[in-house]
């Protein structure tokens, strides 16, 4: 299914590892790939167009804070216009734009009043943070692991295993409960090292 994908590392982003997460992603010729790379982060998201089809990332006035976003928020017109009299400039005025923001104004824990269905990553790039957020369902899956001193992310497992430096390892933990229970317990996965981001979570990484 369509989501997002990225690498934070302390060294070169690997940019051909980012395009074969993204292209693992891509089920139809016509989805949409928005990508940015720097020297720390990079990150795709792969979409369809619906819903806030402007490209991502979308940065804030002055460019140090970038996001990007899949999902959708509910209304939140009031909010955002308090944001627009308390001077903030709007880019495209959609959804990620309003997270945006919302998260300048009021730090990480903006994403607990959030009302909708939805993964972000917003990524700081004066500090070299990256936060990560869901909605508090987990609607929208998203899958993480740490491999070679860099974090992978990704909505599907299968775009972090396109990175030849992880170890493709079966969580046999995880097989015994599938097979005694019909399903995946916890925030586990098949793989060793791949896991869950839980529903109503942020992750913080610098």
């Amino acid at each position: 299914m369509p989501g997002l994908v990225g690498i934070v590392w302390n060294e070169r982003v690997d940019e051909p590892l980012l395009d074969k997460m993204a292209n693992s992603m891509k089920h139809e010729e016509w989805h949409r790939v928005d990508k940015y790379s720097d020297s720390f982060f990079s990150a795709a998201r792969v979409s369809l167009g619906i819903f806030n089809p402007e490209a991502q990332p979308i940065f804030n006035e002055d460019r140090t804070i970038c996001i990007f976003m899949y999902g959708k928020i509910y209304d939140y017109e009031r909010e955002a216009n308090e944001l627009r009299g308390r001077g903030h400039q709007f880019t495209v005025g959609n959804d990620a734009d309003f997270c945006l923001h919302s998260y300048e104004e009021y730090g990480r824990d903006f994403v607990s009043s959030l009302n909708g269905s939805f993964v972000l990553v917003i990524y700081d790039l004066k500090r070299r943070q990256v936060i990560i957020a869901n909605d508090r369902y987990g609607f929208r899956p998203l899958y993480y692991a740490t491999s070679g001193g860099k974090l992978l992310f990704a909505s599907e497992v299968k775009a972090i295993l396109e990175d030849r430096a992880f170890n493709k390892e079966l969580n046999d933990e995880t097989i015994a409960d599938f097979f005694a229970f019909g399903e995946i317990l916890g925030d586990k996965t098949f793989f060793s090292g791949v896991e869950t981001l839980p529903a109503a979570s942020v992750l913080d990484y610098d």
